[in-house]
This record gives structure tokens, sequence and C-alpha cells, in this order.
């Protein structure tokens, strides 16, 4: 679950739902949100604060970090990377070949955003 909240929190700091300076929800608010033991979501802000997304303000909560943007863009961008590679194995595994497997991501990509094929091909 903390692998979700985190990744979940990375996609709202590129989606620029929260910015620098932002202060995220309380520990308390967002596992009551999101139904989760609040120690889960206390140990991903300190993560998120160790890896520099976040700086704790005493007696205030998580502010946003100056670098947390781009530094979200990476760790996404990188999981995707991985999530790619895992994907082509798999295919290969079936006995899929390259132009096989970027038919099917097209196929889906048409399915979850119509216009993104048209922009890709301009």
């Amino acid at each position: 679950m903390s692998v979700q909240i985190r990744q979940d929190i990375l996609a709202a700091l590129v989606a620029k739902r929260y910015r620098q300076g932002d202060m995220l929800p309380s520990v308390r608010g967002l596992a009551s949100e999101i139904l989760v033991n609040p120690n889960t979501v206390a140990k991903v802000y300190r993560d998120l604060e160790r890896d520099g997304f976040l700086e704790a303000k005493r007696g205030s909560g998580m502010l946003v970090s100056h670098k947390a943007e781009s530094k979200a863009r990476s760790e996404l961008r990188t999981n995707l990377q991985e999530l790619a590679g895992d994907l082509i194995q798999k295919a290969r595994q079936c006995g899929l070949e390259g132009a096989d497997v970027h038919t099917l991501l097209e196929g889906l990509l048409l399915e979850a955003d119509p216009a993104s094929i048209e922009r890709s091909t301009r």
C-alpha cells in the first residue's frame, strides 16, 4: 500500500496538484481519506522527505520541496521504463514480437486517449 501512496503523491506532484511550498494533507487526514493506518502514511512521508520530495515544517506538517516536481517526473519515468521492460519480457515469453507489442500498446493508448495517436503522428 505504501508504494501506491508514494506513486499517487509523485503523480500529483508531476500533475502540479501539489506545487513547491504547498502543504500535504496531515498524516491522519490522508490516512482517514484513503482508509489506511496513519503509520503507513507517516512512513511514506518520511521516505519522501528522506528522498528530497518533502520538507518537514515543525508543527505544521510536510511541504513540497523546490525540486519535487522534477525529481518526481524522473522517478515516475524510471518506474515506467521498468514496467515497459517487464511487459516486453512477458510479451516475448508469450511469443510476441516487437511489432506485436507496439500494436498492442498503440491500441491501448488509443482506447485511453484517442487524441494521443493523432498528436504523435504530427
